[in-house]
């Protein structure tokens, strides 16, 4: 066996196209690193479709740890949240203010009437940016678990979409003189907006602002503060 013809890595076994994707200990480490729970073929018996189709599968299905995201300092976080009992059904939004700390600023929720999730997301975003800018809340990061309703806001005006004027009305905040970063978070770490949000259909009121935390909503943001770490699977 000539020198050339042995793998450039491991200098080991032949350098055919196998070794070189599956069967070279770096090749390897290299995959495990990436996808610990990847189940690399034998040469003999691999179908190329189902093998790529079963690792697409399980990297889909590894869990992902989840955490609230905070503000950095000097920073407010306003974690919003949309429900809706339907698509369309009776819907309200909620969500809160905090330090870089984690510690309650002020909190809200409210009625949306008859809607979809879509409409009270966007509402959701749209009251909490009022409410931190009434606040004088002038560096805030605003997060939701709606990623549709994270783009609508950051993306160009549709005017021809259905919500077009509740996201122009974001659009003009985002405007005013300060600095407000709007950002997509997993539904895990969204859970003290989630919580609010719900107390928002069939309440009756536009809007409700919470001065102290309501009852059942300690736990959430007790965790949140101190970093807890949530599955996502």
């Amino acid at each position: 066996m000539g020198l050339d013809t042995l793998c450039q890595c491991c200098h080991q076994t032949v350098e055919d196209a196998f070794h070189i994707f599956f069967g070279c200990d770096v090749t390897v480490s290299l995959w495990q690193s990436v996808f610990p729970r990847l189940v690399l073929p034998q040469w003999s018996t691999i179908n190329w479709f189902l093998w790529l189709k079963a690792n697409i599968d399980e990297v889909a299905r590894q869990e992902r740890h989840v955490t609230c995201l905070q503000a950095s300092q000097g920073q407010v976080t306003v974690h919003v949240d949309g429900s809706a009992l339907g698509s369309p059904g009776p819907a309200g939004y909620g969500g809160l203010c905090r330090d870089n700390f984690g510690r309650w600023l002020m909190g809200f929720y409210g009625d949306a009437g008859v809607g979809d999730n879509l409409k009270a997301e966007l509402l959701a975003i749209l009251h909490g940016m009022k409410l931190a800018w009434r606040a004088n809340f002038r560096n805030i990061l605003c997060v939701s678990d709606s990623l549709l309703a994270v783009n609508l806001v950051l993306g160009p005006l549709d005017v021809l979409h259905k919500y077009a004027p509740i996201i122009a009305h974001i659009k003009e905040l985002l405007q005013q003189s300060w600095s407000v970063c709007v950002c997509h978070s997993f539904r895990e770490g969204n859970q003290s907006a989630d919580f609010l949000s719900k107390l928002g259909p069939h309440c009756g009121v536009d809007l409700v602002v919470l001065d102290t935390i309501p009852e059942g909503l300690h736990p959430f943001v007790t965790a949140d503060a101190a970093g807890t770490v949530f599955r996502r699977m």
